[in-house]
């Protein structure tokens, strides 16, 4: 259980600062959305860690 919690919190962290980002300039929110998918679809297939999936960026 603790590790699921941790998790979330893990993942919440992760989604935060790109929310931000995404909130902050809808000029640009499409290239985001892509972003996102990229980044949920490559966890889904993979589970790669967010920092293992932008080191690979």
């Amino acid at each position: 259980m603790k590790t699921i919690i941790a998790k979330i919190l893990e993942l919440k962290s992760c989604i935060e600062p790109i929310l931000y980002v995404f909130c902050s300039n809808w000029n640009k929110n499409a290239r985001f959305l892509r972003f996102l998918l990229l980044f949920l679809h490559r966890v889904r297939k993979r589970r790669t860690s967010y920092k293992e999936f932008i080191q690979k960026r």
